[in-house]
């Protein structure tokens, strides 16, 4: 438990702990999507990369940051109210893309097809979780699987060629029956995933 110092110094006040988490999808990799990892590994062996562990895959719907108990509490909440509106559905992991920096691949991907009912999903969410002062979105919702974190690439020729290769490749297709709100623990070894709840769409 931490402690805030008052101005009378024999007084100490409890501070209650912030989490840092997020709302996010699991997602559990089959055969075609391990054979991509595996084949992305060895393929990029020599490259800088932070690969996610596929243990861990998931699809983020929302970074909600530091989050005091209150919130943490309130988020549980609506997270119920906003799963009682939608049923199960699925969508496709397609593709291979990344993302730039200054010009240069920053994370690789695994990309979302049939995701219009994901889109109504992470926007409702968006949408109900400003009443528990967590801002709203201001930019598009662009749904993707993280598949890695690139510190640097030294064949981009290489690089691009495989990502080429998979074009409109079909990884696998997801069923979605559940969110997760996830508490997000940092580690030297890279970040560690902790369910808070799990809410079930009806």
């Amino acid at each position: 438990m931490f402690f805030m110092m008052q101005s009378n110094p024999s007084k100490y006040q409890p501070v209650a702990e912030y989490l840092r988490t997020f709302i996010a999808i699991k997602i559990q990799p089959e055969k075609m999507l391990v054979q991509l990892f595996s084949r992305l590994q060895k393929e990029f062996f020599a490259e800088n990369i932070r690969w996610a562990d596929p243990a861990q895959l998931h699809l983020t719907l929302k970074f909600l940051g530091e989050t005091s108990p209150l919130q943490t509490e309130q988020t549980k909440l609506i997270l119920e109210m906003v799963a009682a509106q939608f049923v199960p559905f699925q969508f496709t992991l397609r593709d291979l893309g990344y993302f730039k920096n200054q010009g240069q691949p920053k994370v690789l991907y695994a990309g979302i097809d049939d995701s219009v009912i994901l889109q109504k999903l992470a926007q409702e969410t968006d949408y109900q979780l400003a009443g528990a002062g967590f801002e709203k979105e201001t930019r598009d919702f662009h749904p993707h699987l993280t598949l890695g974190r690139i510190k640097s690439i030294r064949n981009k020729t290489h690089f691009y060629a495989l990502i080429n290769e998979f074009s409109n490749t079909e990884f696998q297709r997801v069923d979605v029956k559940e969110m997760i709100l996830f508490q997000s623990i940092l580690t030297p070894r890279g970040p560690v995933y902790k369910e808070l709840k799990t809410v079930v769409f009806r």
